[in-house]
């Protein structure tokens, strides 16, 4: 600490010296000015020292001065030096914080103190980035274990004479020793029990194509031993394709995961220990068919088509579920017809380590049959349209899809209608029902086929969001002239598919983009495979109820 104040004034002189320093608030001694004897007062404060005399003779006025120079030239050094090395009263006051306590002192309360608090505040207030999908961080051990089922099927028709190969078989796959890679630690994959497909001339093997599995994160990380793969990525929901049961996905190619959950239309929903419930997919499809609906126009290009999906699924505190795979080809107008299909699905788990696997076993028996849903029973409803009867003209010069308009707009209900088969020959027509039509290309679809297929599929806005829900095969009345009657039932994210009142299957209606309520509508025709010959397709008793 250095106040000082000096002033050396003196009487029939021009020499002044005027020196001040403040380096606190406290108040130091102030310079006077007043008469003394008719002359001026010299007045030098020092920390409240000050000199005053009162005459002076010439030798005494010099004396003064000379004095009043030297002190003044010390005090300046002091203060100088003061500065460059300041006191440890020095610290202590611009601190703010008791030497003694370190407690806060009230002139502490600066903006340097504030921002501080802010600083600290804004930190802890920042959240914590969440992944798109929770609950893959798992904590895998050694003998943890995976146990799937897989199902393949290779099916031809050759000139409408068709015969099909069959195979399927259980393995497991169990975490071995740890090793790290690029820092992560992974877990060795054995497998073991039956992974391939024992069918002659056939070479698919669904076993993991990786030697080591891991987590790093918030992903499922795979390698074969020099470099990590993501093979799911929940932090982001995207990452370059990988696959665990396939080698069809392309590693330059970006793919994103949605989310759904497992219809208990699926095949694989009737396997014991395959469990339901919601779970994230990637996947990938494409087609080419003889003719194309584009823009409400039908677009016939060539006669050969192809059609194929295949879907990895993924579920939370588990990791990779199932697996599934469509293809098929047709060649000569449908003559010559040939199709894969492939499933597999996790049938049991354990990821704490603490049990060992079981030992392989064979396929297991197909559980007794639970009777299927009975078909909605509509007497006493009154209908909300209907019953209407019509025809549908199979034009070939149209290139909009034959159909008629309830003009509803419901998001539930209760859908009858019998359709008689024209008479096309090779079964290529098709007869459905869209539903929650509240845009051209915003719907739901179930139709079947006049070689007994059938499926369900939805649009969300555009032709190229249509996804394949379900399919299969139905045994319905073929021959021309004969009847089908086709009972549909939608309420919210479920509904049901009945065949002559026969189930056919549960639908997941979930898809978003495609829960409002729309338009019901009677098509025929509205595959692009279909061939249309002009004639008519008559349907009758078309009606809609309200579901209870």
């Amino acid at each position: 600490m250095c106040p000082c104040f000096v002033i050396v004034e003196v009487p029939g002189s021009k020499a002044r010296i005027r020196y001040a320093r403040i380096r606190q608030k406290s108040p130091v001694s102030t310079p006077m000015r007043t008469k003394a004897n008719g002359s001026n007062i010299i007045v030098v404060g020092m920390h409240g020292l000050s000199f005053a005399p009162g005459a002076y003779d010439m030798f005494t006025r010099r004396y003064i001065m000379f004095m009043a120079v030297a002190v003044a030239a010390l005090v300046a050094l002091a203060c100088s030096s003061g500065a460059d090395e300041p006191s440890d009263s020095s610290n202590g006051s611009d601190s703010g914080t008791s030497r003694e306590s370190g407690s806060r002192s009230e002139d502490s309360s600066g903006p340097g103190s504030d921002d501080s608090a802010d600083s600290t505040s804004d930190a802890a207030d920042t959240p914590t980035p969440q992944p798109e999908f929770s609950g893959y961080s798992l904590d895998l051990s050694e003998g943890d274990f995976w146990e799937y089922r897989w199902s393949y099927v290779d099916g031809a028709c050759i000139r409408f004479s068709c015969s099909s190969d069959k195979d399927d078989g259980v393995f497991q796959v169990t975490l071995g020793g740890q090793r790290e890679i690029e820092g992560v630690p992974v877990y060795a994959l054995q497998v073991t029990g039956k992974s391939a497909v024992d069918i002659s001339g056939e070479n698919r093997e669904f076993a993991p194509r990786w030697d080591y599995l891991g987590v790093d994160g918030d992903r499922l990380v795979v390698s074969n031993g020099s470099r990590l793969t993501t093979l799911f990525d929940a932090g982001t929901g995207k990452w370059a394709g990988s696959g665990y049961f396939t080698t069809r996905f392309n590693e330059k190619e970006l793919v994103s995961a949605g989310t759904s959950s497992l219809s208990s239309g699926l095949e694989i929903a009737g396997w014991p220990g395959v469990a339901p419930g919601a779970w994230q997919y990637v996947g990938r499809s494409d087609s080419q068919s003889q003719c194309e609906i584009i823009a409400g126009e039908r677009i016939c290009p060539n006669e050969d088509t192809f059609s194929y999906t295949e879907n990895e699924y993924y579920r939370a505190g588990i990791g990779p579920v199932a697996y599934q795979f469509r293809n098929s080809v047709s060649f000569d107008g449908m003559e010559n017809t040939f199709s894969t299909t492939e499933w597999v699905a996790l049938v049991a788990s354990s990821l704490r380590g603490d049990a060992a696997a079981p030992t392989p076993t064979p396929v297991p028996p197909s559980p007794t049959p639970v009777p299927p849903p009975e078909p909605p029973d509509t007497s006493g409803l009154l209908p909300l349209f209907g019953p209407v009867d019509g025809n549908l003209r199979l034009d070939p010069r149209s290139r909009q899809i034959p159909d008629f308009s309830s003009g509803l707009s419901l998001d539930r209900a209760i859908v009858q209608v019998e359709f008689t088969n024209p008479d096309i020959s090779g079964g290529r027509w098709s007869h459905g029902i869209t539903f929650r039509q509240s845009e051209e290309e915003v719907f739901h679809a179930v139709y079947f086929t006049g070689i007994g297929d059938w499926g369900h599929f939805v649009r969300t806005g555009t032709l190229a969001s249509e996804i394949d829900l379900d399919s299969g095969t139905v045994p319905n009345n073929r021959t021309s002239g004969a009847a089908n009657v086709l009972t549909l039932v939608f309420d919210r994210t479920e509904g049901q598919l009945f065949l002559n009142d026969e189930f056919v299957a549960d639908l997941d209606l979930s898809a978003p983009g495609a829960l409002g309520p729309g338009d019901i509508r009677v098509m025929s025709g509205l595959l692009a495979s279909d061939f249309l010959d002009g004639s008519q397709s008559a349907y009758s008793g078309f009606s809609v109820f309200p579901l209870r």
